[in-house]
């Protein structure tokens, strides 16, 4: 790690409540020493998770950055001034630190800290998470589903009923609310097609699972304050639509995160045998429920019916849905003109094309599109790639023996796109940034401009 510039000690921080004008200097210390001070029960959240000395970075823009555990060994120190290397809200293995280090962007000082655990929990599934099967894509091709209302509609009956058993105050009523919510969820999947149950039980086994750590670090940071029974509630009561979302967004990704944290929040409640590892193993949340609380031993559960009421509002939801695109082709053909960027790496070097950004996106069944672009980031080794304020697909991929190729479209303006000459450097614009080297082939063909980059 590069040298701190600044230290502030433990005598700078408060002893008491701090004030509104405290110096945010301060407060990034102060944070940070309370996250080391409870190192040991956010340990206990899921083994491996939080070890001890696990290095994060608490960083605010304009103000500088806290480091802390292993990232920090002396105890957690505070550096003046930007890190350059953090662009994004959050970036897993920081490279100023030591391995395994998660470093936050905060807004302010006293911003949300579930972020920091949310994705350092995703960087413990990397090593420790492996599914069964095939894995569930985000994308669904809601045409396929026969009625697209009753199965809202149940959709919203089932988070209803789990709301109800996290909250449930006996073991016999959070019993039977299970069994129902159990029941209500085999109804609506049971003639769906399959690739809609794989898809809900990888994004609840996936999102789900860090949406429960992170909601259980916040209780430990947040001891005063609600349960985490309370606070996975209030993720459920959330609107399932979110504005300007499309409904797989909202219905494959978004409805995940409170459903797999209510799953993962009822098998700790009832202590299931070895859960935690065998959820590791790559066996869904529902399964695991549905083995503890759906016993052979007990009468079946009916599924609830969807009320006149409940079908009425969902119909009214779903017609103030935005029209969303399916397919790369689809969102191409809405735009002018692109850049289509083959970037082109040996195969063994595949997993190390690393994409981040900051955007809405919306998912399609070949790829993803990203809308309203705040940032995006494409690196491996010198080979970068910046842009923003843009439109951006992130097309398939195609590998052969020895090569990978991925393929990416970023929207251009009528100006950007005349800039483009064969045999010529790549340009740069303010808000996209090219790497400007012989290694790429530009051709150029009307509004469509195609470059490649070899690895």
């Amino acid at each position: 790690m590069r040298p701190l510039l600044a230290a502030l000690t433990l005598a700078l921080v408060p002893a008491r409540g701090l004030t509104g004008d405290t110096d945010p200097a301060v407060r990034l210390l102060e944070r940070a020493i309370e996250i080391e001070q409870r190192g040991p029960a956010l340990a206990e959240i899921w083994p491996g998770y939080w070890p001890p000395g696990q290095p994060f970075v608490l960083y605010l823009p304009e103000v500088g950055a806290t480091f802390g555990g292993e990232a920090s060994p002396g105890g957690a120190t505070f550096r003046e001034g930007p890190l350059e290397d953090v662009r994004f809200w959050y970036v897993l293995d920081y490279p100023g630190g030591p391995a395994n280090t998660v470093a936050l962007r905060l807004e302010t000082a006293d911003s949300n800290l579930d972020t920091l655990f949310h994705e350092q929990f995703h960087d413990f599934q990397s090593d420790a998470f492996r599914w069964l099967g095939e894995a569930g894509g985000e994308f669904v091709d809601i045409s396929a589903l026969d009625d697209l209302e009753t199965f809202t509609a149940r959709v919203e009956i089932e988070r209803h009923l789990l709301r109800e058993a996290i909250s449930a105050t006996t073991d016999e009523a959070r019993q039977s609310l299970v069994r129902l919510y159990l029941a209500a969820r085999e109804a609506r999947l049971g003639d769906a097609p399959g690739d809609v149950r794989l898809a809900e039980d990888h994004m609840e086994w996936s999102e789900g699972t860090a949406e429960y750590a992170a909601t259980m670090a916040m209780t430990v940071m947040e001891a005063a304050g609600a349960t985490s029974a309370s606070r996975i509630a209030a993720r459920l009561s959330e609107p399932l639509f979110s504005p300007g979302q499309s409904y797989t967004r909202s219905v494959f990704r978004g409805r995940a995160y409170g459903v797999g944290a209510a799953q993962a929040w009822l098998l700790d409640a009832v202590d299931a045998p070895d859960w935690r590892r065998r959820v590791e193993a790559g066996q869904p949340l529902a399964q695991l429920l549905a083995e503890h609380f759906a016993r052979g031993d007990l009468p079946p559960a009916a599924a609830p019916p969807v009320d006149d009421d409940l079908r009425a509002e969902v119909r009214r939801q779903l017609a103030a849905l935005p029209p969303a695109p399916t397919r790369v082709a689809e969102v191409l053909a809405d735009g002018e003109r692109w850049l289509e960027l083959v970037v082109d790496v040996p195969a063994s070097r595949a997993a190390d094309l690393g994409v981040s950004f900051r955007s809405d996106f919306t998912a399609l069944a070949d790829g993803l599109a990203l809308n309203n672009v705040d940032q995006f980031l494409l690196q491996i080794d010198d080979l970068r790639v910046e842009a923003r304020d843009r439109r951006i697909v992130l097309a398939s991929s195609n590998s052969a023996e020895d090569r990978h190729e991925a393929v990416y479209f970023l929207e251009l303006t009528a100006a950007e796109a005349r800039t483009f000459e064969a045999q010529s450097p790549l340009p740069s614009f303010p808000t996209l940034e090219l790497p400007a080297e012989q290694r790429a082939i530009i051709e150029a063909d009307g509004d469509r401009v195609t470059v490649r980059l070899t690895l």
